[in-house]
């Protein structure tokens, strides 16, 4: 999960969900454009996604993001589940 900034027309980010299959193919879950970078609108995002997963079965079991503190924080509040 990555959320870039601001590189559009719109002058909104770009928050990309991407998945690896275990032949190391990568394969996109997801984007959404991003108003700002706050915790509401990743909660949201990040909520989706495990709405979308609960219809498959196939929930992750590692997320890999960058450093962005807000992201972190979210992921943990809505993958309960995830150890940081």
């Amino acid at each position: 999960m990555d959320s870039t900034y601001k590189i559009n027309v719109c002058k909104m980010s770009l928050f990309e969900i991407v998945g690896v299959t275990s032949t190391e193919k990568t394969y996109y879950i997801g984007f959404a454009f991003l108003t700002s970078k706050k915790e509401d609108n990743f909660t949201w995002v990040l909520q989706m996604l495990v709405d979308l997963l609960k219809f498959t079965y196939n929930m992750s079991k590692v997320i890999v993001i960058d450093r962005d503190t807000t992201l972190m924080n979210d992921v943990t509040t809505v993958f309960t589940k995830t150890i940081n």
